[in-house]
């Protein structure tokens, strides 16, 4: 298997040129000066070994989006380390974005997914590589960034989790708040009531919570939680379903 993930990487042909990009300071949001699509990526692949990404754009590392040059198991493209931004870089018609292994940059790799999609300019989407790595998917996500109405946050939930079978129900607190939401699906962008809220995902037909993740919900922010990890491979720490989050709009 470690031989695979050395010589193998994700392709996300997204109909996108990188230009130049400039950062809006408050939010940590990376945009093109030019009119673009914007997108955030996020690697949801469940190892059972510590194999580190970084993202290319036409070949070339993009240090705006992984300036560590890593791009580790259920992390995202962020404004800082430390942060839970999601930061959305701008790129233009025909550029090629790939994920793959740095340990092995510099050996052959081969092509395991390649997305046609046709991304609009001017909106913004999330890009997920899901999946196992050997057999790994490119998922695209449309963002709806519209402000949530007054003393309300938004939030949404994809599930990531690699099982055609698995569903889920989320949950706050006792509220179900969306049914059914199966593998690399994703609930609408849903108003909730900010404040201190323990978010829930139940197996359908359950009244047992499955994951849990305690937050504080702020005003006027909008929420992805993600769910990822593994129900078929036996357990371990590295890839125990769990419930991650980032902030779409600070």
């Amino acid at each position: 298997m470690k031989n695979i993930f050395k010589i193998k990487f994700l392709i996300l042909s997204v109909g996108m040129l990188l230009f130049s990009c400039t950062e809006n300071s408050e939010t940590g949001e990376v945009f093109d000066t030019i009119s673009t699509s914007k997108v955030i990526v996020i690697n949801a692949m469940p190892e059972t070994t510590a194999i580190n990404y970084k993202l290319l754009v036409n070949g070339l590392t993009y240090g705006n989006i992984t300036s560590r040059q890593s791009f580790p198991y259920k992390s995202y493209s962020k404004a800082n380390a430390s942060d839970i931004i999601g930061m959305y870089n701008g790129f233009a018609p025909s550029s090629t974005l790939a994920l793959t292994s740095v340990q092995d940059a510099t050996k052959p790799q081969t092509v395991f997914v390649t997305l046609g999609n046709s991304f609009s300019q001017d909106k913004n989407y999330t890009v997920v590589a899901a999946n196992f790595p050997l057999s790994p998917e490119g998922v695209v996500y449309e963002d709806d960034l519209t402000l949530p109405a007054s003393g309300k946050a938004k939030i949404r939930l994809l599930n990531l989790v690699p099982n055609n079978t698995t569903m889920y129900d989320l949950y706050s607190g006792t509220t179900l708040i969306k049914a059914n939401i199966a593998f690399k699906a994703t609930s609408e962008f849903i108003e909730v009531t900010p404040g201190q809220q323990t978010l829930a995902i139940r197996k359908p037909g359950t009244l047992t919570n499955f994951r849990t993740r305690s937050i504080n919900l702020q005003v006027g922010k909008i929420y992805t939680f993600f769910v990822t990890g593994s129900e078929t491979v036996s357990s371990t720490s590295s890839i125990t379903v769990a419930i991650n989050y980032m902030l779409n709009k600070n």
